[in-house]
């Protein structure tokens, strides 16, 4: 395979792995293969490729027509702004090939893209853990324990120079035997923060030790004690953050400081509630955001200025419709009027940009998404959430680069997080490394082994790698609502490559009677039935996530082929196109 790099072809600026090219305003993406073929053209200026060459080098192992090829030329001509009667990029050569006929000019520093996928040997001396605290005696402080990691963790992440694991990961160590140095290496961090809490009649006192797990050494051991009541807790709170940040030469600047210094409510109740809302809403599980919902609507009854509530709430109704547990558009509205209170009473808030992002995402606003989440990673560059919603939407649009970068930008900061895990799967199925896909979504499947998501992401890899009967295991049965009959056209294609056919044709049916046309063509295209994809597709006015990815990515490109000529897949780019740009 031609080389992946970056490049300048005249007046254009291409981008292989996001199937870009791009000329002052003008951006225009490309399908996977036709950028093959322009790599492969880039590789050999001035030389001629031969059609057994783009068969050997870009095709291979499946068997390619002169129709694929041409309708790649076409694509590429039209995209360059080039024609085959007077070319200025792409010369054909009668009965031979196609010439490139322009140098390409590669950066001579540029840093490749895969540096930035490495994940460290070495865990930077900024990265920080804050483990459950161990409850003392008696008193109901378990939720006030579980709220101040989450706050401290959340002041932690306002900095920039450091790298803070979130919540979601550390829970796991609530009552572990491992040592600091094994949480340590489990982590990928340097530093532990690690105690208890009691209760002490009106008063909450806290013991904190900062660890320096690589050493196996205490850095310091402090008490912060204080009255029962909120004003003091988020003080509390303040302190520790304060005296990490200080101890691990992190500057606080004012927008940050003024963010942990706040008092998000001053009802214990509702702060309660809260806590326990965001752990259900962690589980992205139907009942787990069913419960979150009450929880939230519960604290904003409580105390209505209280904007971290809102911005909960808006976050599980918008997770509710986005992940198909819930079809009413108008959960989409009461999220929107959530996150609207919430930003009302706190404009500067980092969660509800976020939020956001995600809830423009969820209602196909992608580019309003992406400067969202944007803004919150610049105010935040440690919110796990904003690195979620990113990965996912820039896997959307075709950007296979930010979706694996982002995806493993969350998996750092939360790794052992499902939604971190299973983006990180996603990022590499974008970029085509189904290996690296496949051991990931395998790992998310052990953290939760009912998360289909993940369960769908291990398939395609799988299907890309000819494991058909892995394929099989891992879909039988499954369906993945975001993804419409996404699962399902993936079993019925591993069940055809496995000459299933009767059982094959059943999930066809099934799948079509489910009003996913999409997919029921594609099984159709693969079963060597162009007429009825043709019927199929031509009905199609509008794409969701699974046949947008299956277009931006090429996971079924061979099939795509094998309909050049007799289906127009050409409509279905046109399809995708709009639906990206909203």
């Amino acid at each position: 395979m031609a080389e992946r790099r970056e490049f300048r072809l005249g007046q254009w600026q291409v981008l292989p792995d996001r199937r870009l090219m791009i000329r002052a305003d003008d951006e225009v993406r490309v399908r996977p293969r036709a950028m093959d073929v322009l790599a492969l053209l880039a590789s050999r200026p001035g030389e001629v490729v031969t059609r057994d060459d783009f068969a050997q080098e870009v095709w291979a192992p499946a068997v390619v027509t002169d129709n694929s090829l041409n309708r790649c030329i076409a694509e590429l001509r039209r995209a360059l702004d080039d024609t085959s009667s007077d070319p200025g990029y792409i010369e054909t050569i009668p009965r031979r090939g196609y010439r490139l006929m322009r140098e390409p000019e590669y950066p001579e520093a540029a840093a490749s893209d895969d540096a930035r996928t490495l994940l460290p040997d070495v865990p930077s001396v900024r990265s920080i853990a804050m483990l459950p605290l161990r409850v003392l005696g008696e008193g109901d402080v378990e939720l006030l324990a579980e709220g101040l990691l989450h706050e401290v963790l959340t002041s932690l992440a306002l900095l920039g120079e450091l790298q803070v694991i979130s919540a979601t990961s550390v829970y796991r160590y609530r009552d572990t035997v491992r040592t600091a140095g094994q949480i340590a290496v489990e982590l990928g961090v340097h530093w532990l923060l690690q105690g208890a809490i009691q209760k002490a009649d009106s008063r909450i006192r806290v013991n904190l030790q900062l660890v320096d797990a690589r050493r196996d050494r205490n850095s310091w051991a402090r008490v912060y004690e204080q009255p029962i009541d909120m004003d003091h807790l988020f003080g509390i709170q303040a302190e520790i953050a304060g005296d990490v940040a200080a101890s691990l030469r992190a500057r606080i600047g004012p927008e940050a400081r003024k963010s942990i210094e706040s008092v998000p409510t001053r009802s214990r109740e509702a702060y309660e509630a809260y806590v326990q809302g965001r752990t259900l809403w962690n589980s992205r599980a139907d009942h787990g955001l069913r419960r979150a919902e009450e929880l939230f609507r519960r604290a904003v009854a409580i105390d209505p200025e209280f904007a971290e509530a809102w911005c909960g709430l808006a976050d599980a109704l918008g997770m509710l419709y986005d992940y198909g547990y819930e079809s009413n558009r108008a959960v989409v509205t009461k999220a929107e009027s959530a996150l609207n209170r919430a930003l009302e009473l706190k404009p500067d808030l980092v969660d509800a940009l976020a939020s956001r992002g995600a809830l423009l995402s969820g209602i196909r606003q992608y580019q309003a998404s992406i400067q969202a989440l944007r803004r919150a990673i610049e105010r935040s560059p440690g919110l796990p959430l904003a690195h979620n919603w990113l990965s996912w939407t820039s896997a959307l649009i075709g950007d296979a680069c930010q979706a694996e970068a982002s995806g493993i930008r969350a998996a750092e900061l939360d790794p052992f997080s499902i939604e971190g895990q299973s983006n990180r799967a996603l990022g590499h199925l974008a970029r085509g490394d189904f290996t690296a896909a496949r051991r990931v979504a395998a790992h998310t499947l052990v953290l939760q082994p009912d998360f289909n998501t993940a369960a769908l992401y291990q398939a395609i890899a799988a299907w890309n790698l000819d494991e058909f009967e892995e394929v099989i295991s891992l879909l039988e049965g499954q369906s993945v609502n975001w993804a419409g009959a996404g699962a399902e056209a993936v079993l019925a294609l591993a069940r055809l490559r496995l000459g299933q056919h009767a059982v094959a044709e059943r999930l066809a049916v099934t799948i079509a009677e489910s009003g996913y046309r999409f997919e029921a063509g594609l099984v159709r295209m693969a079963m060597d039935q162009p007429q009825e994809t043709r019927r199929l597709w031509s009905a199609l006015d509008d794409l969701d996530y699974f046949p947008l990815m299956s277009l931006h990515y090429g996971w079924f490109e061979d099939i795509f082929d094998r309909g050049q000529g007799t289906v127009d897949v050409d409509r279905l780019w046109v399809l995708a196109r709009r639906v990206v740009a909203g």
